[in-house]
């Protein structure tokens, strides 16, 4: 192998180090971005669920004060 060859593979390999450490970085902040998301529509589903429950409540009081 010639001194120039081996300099390419060694570069090359650089690259591709560089890249990996990259694609790594880059997938723990998607899956850091993805558990936020998940967090975010649980918190959504807890409101959706007191503002049903509100609502019910709400129905009910306005059911209570209509009869007679």
């Amino acid at each position: 192998m010639s001194e120039s060859e081996k300099t390419i593979q060694e570069q090359c390999y650089g690259t591709c180090w560089g890249a990996q450490q990259r694609i790594d970085e880059l997938t723990q902040k998607l899956n850091a971005a993805n558990a936020r998301i998940k967090r975010l529509e649980s918190v959504e589903n807890s409101h959706a669920d007191v503002l049903n429950a509100i609502d019910n409540w709400i129905r009910q009081y306005k059911a209570k004060e209509a009869k007679p």
